[in-house]
């Protein structure tokens, strides 16, 4: 995980107690996310501010976040893909944390069938929860 995104769990639930795997710090960017990092942080949060979580199986889902992340997903594989399959520009490079399982699991069922769609499957993107990263 990236520095920038390892932080924000780090210090909002484990008192700035997860560390950097000695890897991280010396990774380097291909050309097209080093094109995509210049415009966009490494670490994003958005705040749907009218969106509500409802209880599902002892865990929380947010419909709206669900819709909000394949949206933004596509878009990023449109912006970063010109032409190239989503496989080759962007497997493993985007990954969606959240606290709850019961969302991992609906946002899997929401972008499994596009993934599929454009010959990918669910493993081309890291979707958990904090606490699995």
């Amino acid at each position: 995980m990236h520095p920038l995104i390892r932080k924000f769990p780090s210090c909002q639930f484990y008192e700035g107690k997860i560390t950097d795997g000695q890897n991280v710090c010396t990774r380097k960017l291909d050309d097209q996310m080093q094109s995509l990092s210049h415009s966009m942080r490494r670490s994003v949060f958005f705040d749907l501010v009218r969106s509500r979580e409802t209880n599902l199986n002892q865990s929380r889902v947010n419909r709206d976040e669900i819709k909000f992340t394949l949206n933004l997903v596509q878009c990023i594989a449109k912006i970063v893909g010109k032409g190239r399959s989503f496989h080759s520009s962007l497997a493993g490079k985007i990954a969606v944390v959240t606290p709850y399982k019961a969302q991992v699991q609906n946002l899997k069922q929401a972008l499994g069938p596009w993934l599929r769609s454009i010959g990918c499957q669910m493993a081309d993107i890291e979707i958990n929860t904090v606490d699995a990263f």
